[in-house]
């Protein structure tokens, strides 16, 4: 699904255990996939370290996590 059109349905689509939130390896692997970072080892630790870096932005409840309601949110 295109994040742009459809943020619920990206969601879904990447919550691969289906527990209704997204935990950060889970962002991780999406996003790989969605920027087609594959086969480039450097571009995913550059990506993963950017997402250490704003996890706390996207999960501001602190529980390690996102939630459905917190992604969905007009900044999220």
């Amino acid at each position: 699904p295109d994040i742009r059109r459809d943020k619920a349905a990206w969601y879904r689509y990447w919550d691969e255990d289906g527990n209704g939130s997204l935990q950060k390896e889970e962002v991780a692997r999406a996003l790989i996939k969605t920027f087609r970072m594959g086969g480039d080892i450097a571009r995913q630790q550059g990506m993963r370290g950017s997402l250490d870096a704003v996890w706390c932005i996207f999960d501001p409840d602190g529980s390690g996590s996102i939630e459905q309601g917190e992604f969905l949110m007009p900044d999220g």
